[in-house]
Formats: structure tokens, sequence, C-alpha cells
């Protein structure tokens, strides 16, 4: 498992200036620097540490800001103390680091920013930098680190300048050293248990990169790219990297030396040696370490022989947490609701468990919004991430169990961090079909369905059917098209599950609304899959439908098979004139009828009156009808009033219905039923 680093942005610490003889005018400008509050520095955001990750710089070191002539490319290419001295131009004096074991420091430059520094340029405009050395200037120093802060110099007078510098990890631009290499425990001084770290590095060539002891290694993290060069036979770079968990340890160098593993006593584990250990000749893809280790240190060399000079090289470590032997069948895709306390429908859940053992997902909430997990299977068959889930951090549990049927399912729950009662509650079903196992070929085919709006009343509700047309195709795919009951184009695709159940989550209308629920496949009289459906809709200004609200729904789906020529989908229609009514629910449509006629070629329409005139399309095929429904108005000058028929066939149930809806009139439910 990777250490976590935490990173605090800095208190600001006070710029104090100071006037020069005539009002209104000033000859000094002092600037504050420092990386640390608290008051013995106990709470530094920015750990410094030597080469071995150890934070021992205290009353010692440089810490100087200031400014360079160069660019940030010019400045990286700097190869030695001299010349990184001759490059930069301090501003004021410089401070060291305070008495704490922390790397905290702080210290205060004044100056005329206006000052000319080579003759030519003044401070005033130019870049701040802090540059520091573990010296006690830069001509001694060994370690260096350089950081643009982002600021410029200002020479306008005791209102203008940087008033402080705040070296932090959270901004600026770390130009020469290393960041987030390590962490440190400053609890025993009252600071936090764990920080990031900046690292300062050598740049004189004549320096060696890396320690050659256990004892002066350089640290790595566990998943990390780290850079160094091995000079001659007699150099060894060492690494020290600390496992916090069981797992697996893979090092690879590109280059042809030699790469051993020890234990934290410095016993060898296993060592892979240059090109006359018969792996491959110096390739380098051979050069690499693979071991399972508990909990503990360990460290890594690279060397070479006496033929090696000035040989460049990366070292590459992964690690990953040890984990169970899961029952195969165990992996696979899992999905299903999320429910509150009060059971209500609150998101959707999909979770994947790969052959390892190590799981993603991703949450959907009824907000929209979405948030991604990963993690791994623990021994106890237990996993648990944090996620930010209903507007506070969280905790994300589940465990995986064997049902009765042999199939595995995901039980689990969504709980605050700070315990405030509330919790989430989960059931995740597996997605069994695919290549390797059919759906039943009673299960597939085509579908339509229908959710009818449970008023029809309220002006400021919409009374459309919600409705949609789908299909089932062998891998276990269910595929959905339809209209929410406000006119919103959904769609929804998604596997059968385990129980042969669907669970649908769908947001139409530019994430303005959310349907969720489950849908049972089951062979009843009436239907063959049912289910209740969370909608709900956002308030939303400026929409006919502006209002927030949440309704359930009662789904009921009828597979679908397209009629015989010269017949129509349902048998209770006859063919020939005039065999249907129509029937307008709702909204401005209330109590609105007219005959049509509805031929099996999938032609509806109405004998054109001077009042109004329908037509609409039946698709056979997929059991859906598009249409139009004009009304004229009172005054001939003006444009008929237009209204769009959709809907669906319900087979089982002897239904066609759907909605009808106005361009800002809202939307009513719109039926067509057999001719008395």
């Amino acid at each position: 498992m990777k250490l976590k680093n935490l990173f605090c942005l800095l208190l600001a610490l006070l710029m104090v200036s100071t006037s020069s003889q005539g009002e209104g005018t000033s000859s000094a400008l002092t600037t504050s620097f420092s990386n640390m509050e608290g008051r013995q520095g106990e709470d530094s955001s920015v750990v410094f540490s030597d080469r071995s990750g150890s934070p021992t710089l205290k009353n010692t070191g440089y810490v100087a800001i200031g400014t360079f002539k160069l660019s940030r490319e010019q400045i990286e290419l700097l190869s030695s103390a001299s010349a990184l001295d001759a490059a930069f131009h301090q501003f004021g004096a410089a401070t060291n680091f305070n008495s704490l074991e922390n790397g905290a420091f702080q210290g205060s430059a004044s100056g005329d920013p206006a000052e000319l520094y080579d003759g030519v340029n003044s401070f005033a405009g130019s870049k701040v930098y802090i540059v520091i050395g573990n010296g006690s200037d830069l001509i001694t120093s060994s370690e260096f680190l350089v950081w643009d802060s982002g600021l410029l110099f200002d020479g306008t007078g005791p209102t203008g300048g940087p008033w402080e510098v705040v070296l932090s990890v959270d901004s600026g631009d770390l130009i020469i050293g290393l960041s987030d290499k390590n962490t440190s425990d400053f609890s025993l001084i009252r600071g936090d248990t764990e920080r990031g770290a900046f690292t300062m590095v050598m740049i004189d060539e004549a320096l060696d990169d890396h320690g050659n002891s256990r004892d002066s290694a350089t640290f790595i993290t566990e998943n990390s790219t780290t850079s160094g060069k091995i000079d001659d036979g007699a150099d060894v770079d060492y690494f020290r990297v600390d496992l916090s968990e069981d797992g697996n340890l893979f090092v690879k160098i590109n280059q042809n030396l030699d790469l051993k593993l020890y234990d934290g006593e410095g016993n060898l584990i296993e060592a892979v040696q240059d090109a006359g250990d018969g792996l491959g000749g110096g390739v380098a893809a051979d050069f690499m370490i693979s071991k399972d280790l508990a909990a503990g240190t360990y460290y890594v060399s690279i060397g070479g022989d006496q033929n090696t000079s000035d040989v460049g090289y990366n070292l590459e470590s992964e690690f990953e947490v040890k984990i169970i032997d899961l029952d195969p069948e165990s992996a696979g895709s899992y999905y299903g609701l999320v429910r509150a306390q009060g059971r209500a429908f609150v998101g959707h859940l999909e979770i994947t468990i790969s052959d390892d053992g190590y799981y993603t997902g991703v949450l959907k909430l009824v907000s929209g919004a979405q948030r991604s997990i990963k993690g791994a299977i623990q021994p106890d068959y237990w996993a648990s991430t944090p996620v930010n889930a209903y507007g506070q951090k969280s905790t994300l549990s589940f465990q995986s169990e064997q049902a009765a049927s042999g199939n595995y399912r995901l039980t689990g729950s969504i709980q605050p961090i700070i315990n405030n009662g509330k919790y989430q509650s989960f059931q995740l079903f597996k997605a069994i079909y695919g290549s390797a196992k059919r759906v039943p070929g009673r299960l597939r085919g085509r579908y339509t369905m229908l959710a009818p709006f449970p008023t029809t009343s309220d002006s400021d509700l919409p009374a459309g059917d919600s409705f949609a047309s789908a299909n089932m195709n062998a891998l276990g795919v269910f595929n959905l098209v339809g209209y929410s009951s406000s006119g919103s184009k959904l769609t929804y695709s998604g596997p059968l599950l385990e129980t042969n159940k669907v669970s649908l989550y769908t947001r139409p209308e530019n994430l303005r609304e959310c349907l969720l629920g489950d849908l049972r496949f089951r062979n009843k009289e009436a239907s063959d899959f049912s289910g209740r459906i969370r909608y709900s809709r956002k308030l939303t200004i400026g929409a006919y439908y502006s209002e927030d609200f949440v309704k359930m729904l009662t789904a009921e789906g009828s597979k679908y098979s397209a009629p015989s020529i010269n017949e129509l989908p349902l048998p209770s229609f006859i063919t020939g004139d005039n065999n249907a009514n129509s029937a307008f629910v709702g909204e401005s449509f209330g109590g609105v009828s007219y005959p049509i006629t509805w031929t099996p070629d999938g032609l509806i329409k109405t004998t054109r009156t001077p009042t109004y005139r329908a037509s609409a399309r039946f698709n056979n095929v997929n059991g859906r009808f598009n249409g139009n429904y004009f009304v004229s108005q009172s005054n001939p000058d003006l444009a008929e009033i237009r209204s769009y028929l959709r809907g669906v066939v319900l087979q089982k149930k002897g239904l066609v219905s759907g909605q009808a809806e106005t361009v800002d009139n809202g939307v009513g439910r719109f039926s067509i039923v057999p001719a008395p």
C-alpha cells in the first residue's frame, strides 16, 4: 500500500516595511520567508530531509531568497555548487534551519528592490526564488534545493513587493530537489503524524548521487522510478524501501548492472548479476527481481564490475498488496442499487473483481455525481475503501458471500467517517451471462415497458406515462430506449443479473432527472418483468416543470412480438375505419377524445376536421409509435398548436399508451383504446 503524504498550506508570516527619510518614499523592503507555523515549527508543512530520509537539519544550513537571470531549463543544468552560487543573486541576509529536527525555517531579508544586482538589472520585476543548501553558504554545501515561488520582486515601496514567501509542496515550482519522497512523524513535538518531504539533492558531478551502504541508502517509495549513475566498479548505490503490508515487490533496472535485494538486516534475498549470469546477455528487461515479502524494511543495491564506467540507469519499483486466493467464481462484475436507511433508492453501484482479488467500481449518485473506487479483497473476504459520497467523507465496505444458489453477492454499506447515524446499504448481484453462458431463449428478444405517473391532476407535475422499448440479447445485455413522464429521452444499457433482474439507472434531460430501480424478469399473466422505479427531478429554473419532485412509479414490461401481415399487434383491435379511439388525460389535453383508424401497415390517423388532425406511425418491429396532433386556434391567423404523440404497445396487458407533449404546455397521457 502506498504511503499517503499529507501537505498543508502554511500560514503566512508578516512582512515588515521600513520607510526612508522622505514621506511616501522607501529604499528598503523587508520580506519574510518560511516553511513553518507553530511556535517551534512543529507544524512545518514541508519536511527537509537528507538522502537517507532523515529530517536532521537543525541550527545549520543556508536558506535565502533572491533571483536568477537564467531560465528554468538553464537552472536545471547547473552542475556544481560554484555554478549555482555564481548564478544566484541573493536578496538581503540568509538564515538557517531551526533547532528542531523537522527541517523548519523562518527568516527575513531587507534590501532595496530597485538596487542593481549586476550593474544592469534590479530585483524589481524579477522572479523570487528560495535557494537552500546544507552548508553555511552555497559554496560549502553538498546538497541543494531551488524553488520558484511564482512571485515577483516589486520596487514600489512599503505597499509593494512580496510581503511573504512561503515554501509549499502545493504551490510554486521545485526546480532542483525531490518532492514527496519521504514521510516523517512529528507527533512527539505536537506536530503531524505524517508529512510530505522535500529532499535536497547533489548537483556537483564529483559527488556520489546515492549512498554506498544501507546506512546512507536513498529512500524510495513502493511505486516509483529513480534515476542514478554507477561511476565505476567500486560504486554501489543503495536504496531503502519500507513495505507497510505483505505483498509482492517488483524492482527493475534498464541497464546491464548487478541488482540485489536484501532484508532489513542486510541478508541477501535475491541477486541478478550482469551479463555473465545467463539471463540474456545484458538485455535490460532481464534485470529484475519479483518477490513476495512480508511487511518491513528492505534494501536494493545496484553496482557494476571492473569494466563499468559512468553508466546511467533508472530503477523502477512496483508493489502489490498480498491478497487471498479467491474462488474464481467470485470474479466478475456486480451491480445493484444503494438504499438509504429509509429504504429509498439513492444511487447505483457497480463493482468488478478481478481474478487476483483486486476490484474497481463506480458509485453513481441520484445527483448525477460519480465516484470511482478501487482496492483489494482482504483475507476475511471484506473490502473497504474511502469515498466522498452524499456530501461527506465516508467508508464504503462490502463482503463477498456465496448465496444458496451458488452465486456470489456483495453486501455492504457506505458509512460516514464522522458517525451521525446515517448510512446507506447495498446488495450487488453478479452479471452471470456472457459469451461463456448465454441467456436462456425464453428471456431473449424485444420488450416494451410502461410506468404511469401516479397523478394526472397536478399542473405542476407531468402526467404522461414513462415508456420504453427494449431488447435482451444472447449475452445478457438489456438495452432500453424511451421517454420519462416529462417527455425527456432516456436510455439504459446494463446486464441481466443473477435472480434475473436488471438494476436500472438512467439520467434523462441533461442530468436533471434520475430513474432507478430493480426490474425483475418473471413470466406472469400480465407482465414479463416488473419493478418499482424512483423517479426524481431537480429544481430547474426556466423549465416548464421547474419544481423538484420525487415519485415512485410502478413499471411493467411485456415481451413484444411483431404482428403478422394484415394484423394489428393487439387482438382487441379489429381492422377497418375508425377502429379505435384516442384518450388524453392531464394538462391541457384533459377529456379530449377522437376516433382513430389504425391500419396493419402501422398508420394511425384521424379524419381531418376544422378543429384538429392527428397522425402517427406505429413501428411493427419494436412496438413503439410516434406522431403529431394539431389543433387549430380560434384566430385563423395563428399557427396550429402542435403536440407530439409517442408511446408503446404493452401486449400482455393489451394497452397502447404513452404521452402527448405540447411545447411550453406540459405533457399528458395519451392512450389508444378499441372502438366500442
